[in-house]
């Protein structure tokens, strides 16, 4: 969600994790949209081996 739309998450009602991901948004989005497509990647990796593993 940081990653596509970062103008609808309330950040100040998230504490210091918001203040976190606001700084993360405003000063490093380019590694933030590449750690998120990273975990996609992880992710569908780790569910085909699951699949593997499963037959």
């Amino acid at each position: 969600w940081v990653t596509l739309w970062p103008s609808t998450i309330p950040y100040r009602y998230l504490g210091i994790f918001g203040t976190f991901l606001s700084y993360l948004v405003e000063h490093h989005h380019k590694w933030v949209c590449y750690g998120f497509w990273v975990s996609w990647l992880i992710h569908l990796v780790e569910a085909f081996y699951g699949v593997k593993l499963c037959q």
